[in-house]
């Protein structure tokens, strides 16, 4: 259920009744406005591993229409801040899961997002990837004031947020 309502709410399926509100405006299903002011983390990996780290961002930053000078900084920046820096040249298939979580969530915030959505974003993280991961969305959270909605079965990750959803059936 979890991840359906991210599917939906990404625009990924068609939801068969709701809506969703953004800054106090209803949003159709497939609106390019969500789209533009969303960053997503997905439960599977979605990395391009024949890709370098640095190209996965320039790729995505060029997506979103974002300047070839302006990318490469913010893809630095967010390489340096996940420490991938010094792999920022390397094949993302030679990393490790942490580091390919940490990559995608580089990823996702490469075109300043209002809103991330993590679906499951810990998955098969070892204890200490989790909290370091963890200390990063905080962060990005704190400094860019943006909204993260997470969905977890984790009690120590659902601990973290301000407010709970809890889905049952």
């Amino acid at each position: 259920g979890k991840t359906s309502l991210m599917r939906c709410i990404t625009g990924l399926w068609k939801a068969d009744r709701g809506t969703l509100w953004l800054d106090g405006d209803a949003l159709g299903p497939l609106e390019r406005s969500l789209r533009m002011v969303m960053g997503v983390v997905f439960q599977e990996p979605s990395l391009d591993n024949r890709l370098s780290a640095i190209d996965n961002l320039l790729l995505v930053a060029k997506l979103f229409g974002i300047g070839s000078r302006e990318a490469r900084r913010r893809a630095g920046d967010l390489l340096e801040f996940m420490e991938l820096g010094d792999r920022a040249k390397d094949k993302t298939a030679t990393f490790s899961g942490g580091m390919r979580r940490r990559l995608e969530l580089a990823r996702a915030l490469i075109h300043n997002p209002q809103v991330l959505l993590l679906d499951e974003p810990t998955v098969g993280l070892d204890p200490a990837a989790l909290d370091r991961t963890w200390q990063r969305i905080l962060a990005i959270r704190d400094m860019q004031g943006l909204s993260v909605l997470v969905s977890t079965n984790r009690a120590e990750e659902a601990s973290r947020c301000d407010r709970l959803i809890v889905m049952d059936r």
